[in-house]
């Protein structure tokens, strides 16, 4: 919920302000000012655009408060994704798995506000959070990367993860984030990782190999695909060539820290192959 408050202050004047969002009614009164007369606030629906869009400045706003509590006082940067992805020329099915026609009512118009209102950027021939990995890389301990997508922990740097908080992430953290997601794939995208390993069994195996270095990580990927197709078998596991396939499945959960000098980057190349 998001609260509108109006404050009556003892000198009797009125000042009112947007307060939120909120998971709940008590979460919302705790955070009530203090010290006053007299506060009300109600539940502002997302019925209207004029009502989502209240929602929307109200988060932006609780997220760029919440970091320059941290970080001291910063500009701000917002990228959407375009409608051209270059993951779409190395496997057509990706995010294939996700259904167009159930994107939230205000969607379209909401874009169009953020780009209007806040100068949000909208990416070309790659996605927001590509370009969110391009700046930080950029911008390095300057900046503050704000996001509910897990995939952008594969990123070192400052990071607000919304609704969970502050969180750092070594280049050791970063590249291990990034080793199981190439070993467990991206589900939410339909990115095929390895047969039978999940996101938890991921992070216990590859924890022996990190210390070791970037080809250690990518050898241990290769033999737990190695492993699976000897296991389950090509059927199941939908390919025949384990290296071949943790190497598709690394270029598509990869996410550029360098811009590139044209519109489509290089592919992701292994360790043993830069």
């Amino acid at each position: 919920m998001v609260a509108l408050a109006e404050t009556v202050h003892p000198d009797g004047t009125v000042s009112s302000g947007l307060l939120g969002p909120f998971d709940n009614v008590k979460a919302c009164t705790a955070a009530l000012p203090k010290g006053t007369a007299a506060t009300l606030f109600r539940s502002l629906e997302v019925a209207t655009e004029e009502g989502a869009q209240l929602l929307l400045d109200a988060r932006l706003r609780r997220v760029k408060d919440q970091a320059e509590e941290k970080y001291g006082a910063m500009d701000v940067e917002m990228y959407l994704s375009g409608k051209v992805n270059y993951r779409h020329l190395l496997d057509h099915t990706y995010k294939g798995n996700r259904d167009a026609t159930q994107k939230p009512h205000w969607h379209g118009r909401l874009r169009n506000y953020i780009q209007e209102k806040y100068g949000a950027r909208v990416t070309k021939t790659w996605e927001a959070d590509d370009e969110l990995g391009i700046r930080a890389t950029e911008l390095g301990a300057r900046a503050v990367l704000c996001s509910v997508d897990k995939d952008l922990r594969q990123i070192p740097g400052n990071h607000i993860v919304l609704g969970k908080g502050h969180l750092g992430i070594t280049p050791r953290g970063g590249m291990l984030r990034l080793y199981c997601q190439i070993l467990a794939g991206d589900p939410t995208d339909n990115v095929r990782g390895c047969w039978q390993v999940g996101v938890e069994g991921a992070w216990s195996y590859l924890q022996e190999f990190v210390d070791r270095g970037e080809g250690a990580l990518w050898e241990a990927v290769v033999a737990k695909y190695q492993a699976s197709l000897e296991k389950y078998g090509s059927e199941k596991c939908r390919f025949i060539d384990a290296r071949g396939a943790a190497l598709h499945t690394a270029q598509m959960v990869y996410l550029l820290r360098t811009r590139p000098e044209g519109q489509l980057p290089p592919r992701w190349l292994p360790p043993d192959a830069r």
